[in-house]
């Protein structure tokens, strides 16, 4: 006899069958009966995490055979070095009219297993929000980066919903650089998170990027070591809300400050730099100038090679204690076992 509930509309069904991920989904109800069965190939939104490769051959030998719409899939994450083009030869860009988020991992370059016509197909789809791609390895001369960056940064026609973007790397030898054109395209993009980026180049990126939140690059760096700013124009982000550097060691006050004053609407903001930049005062001033609504900072001092910056945590102490600090709850945290000293507060 049927249960009351294998009564439940389809919409119902799909709406249980959310909470899901797809292969778990497929391995609970996939054989229940012919309209369950029914339900999951037809209508019911998909979220596909491959973890293992048990997860892999369900998908491929499962999953994609019994779906008829491949429009239901919604997200794809890849947590380990699968070969996705085996995947996607079966299940074309082209289909995914919803895919929404694609998560995706290399050990290796970019170039081992992502070709140029997967990244423009990738470009073209009309509800695509979200990439995130994780590489052991990264060079920009590998091309398939630069026709990724091409295409988020450049191509007016590509990628034109993407709202996140996040590219990490476990070693970054060599640092990355975003294409720019006198033809400025302006991005969908409210998130952005890179493992490397020149300051220069992030200064030209900012009028391509009008409705970025936050930004978090894990290391910025100089093409030089003296930056004339002055060659660049004073692009303000007024959108800007959360901004996170780690800034290299023989960055500047002149610096820290210019960058700043790109970002005149921060809420929260996180820095990672060398102790040479532990001056209270100076941190004190450049907040009550440039960033007047900070409610969240997190300063990280690191120790590198330069000698004479030998600050100690009491010096810390000590330097923060003044009414502006004390103010905005200042903690002082010593991190022995990074050698470094945390300045932050939560307003």
């Amino acid at each position: 006899m049927p249960t009351t509930i294998e009564s439940f509309s389809a919409e119902l069904w799909c709406e249980v069958f959310e909470f899901f991920d797809a292969v778990v989904l497929y391995l609970t109800f996939g054989n229940l009966n012919s309209r369950i069965t029914s339900i999951l190939s037809q209508c019911t939104p998909l979220y596909l995490n491959v973890v293992t490769i048990k997860d892999y051959d369900m998908a491929l030998e499962t999953i994609l055979p019994d779906v008829e719409y491949s429009a239901n899939i919604k997200s794809i994450s890849f947590a380990q070095e699968f070969q996705f083009e085996d995947f996607f030869a079966r299940c074309s860009c082209y289909t995914l009219q919803q895919l929404r988020c694609l998560s995706l991992f290399y050990l290796g370059d970019m170039g081992c297993d992502c070709t140029m016509e997967f990244l423009d197909e990738l470009a073209q789809l009309p509800s695509f929000e979200s990439l995130r791609l994780r590489v052991g390895h990264m060079s920009y001369s590998d091309r398939h980066l630069r026709r990724l960056l091409q295409l988020i940064f450049t191509e007016q026609q590509a990628f034109l919903s993407l709202k996140q973007f996040v590219l990490k790397c476990s070693n970054p030898r060599e640092r990355i650089s975003i294409p720019t054109t006198t033809m400025v395209k302006q991005t969908s993009l409210k998130s952005l998170i890179l493992p490397s980026l020149y300051v220069e180049n992030c200064l030209e990126i900012l009028p391509s990027i009008p409705h970025i939140k936050s930004m978090k690059i894990d290391r910025i760096c100089y093409e030089s070591h003296v930056v004339q700013f002055s060659v660049f124009p004073c692009i303000i982000s007024c959108s800007c809300t959360h901004l996170d550097l780690n800034v290299e060691h023989y960055t500047n006050w002149t610096d820290i400050e210019y960058l700043l004053e790109r970002f005149p609407n921060l809420l929260q903001l996180r820095i990672t730099c060398d102790f040479i930049l532990s001056n209270a005062q100076q941190w004190e001033a450049l907040l009550q100038k440039q960033c007047s609504r900070i409610r969240k900072f997190h300063i990280n001092f690191i120790r590198t090679y330069i000698v004479g910056n030998a600050v100690t945590y009491q010096d810390l102490q000590k330097s923060f204690s003044t009414y502006f600090w004390l103010d905005r709850n200042v903690e002082i945290v010593q991190d022995i076992e990074n050698c470094r000293l945390i300045v932050q507060f939560l307003k």
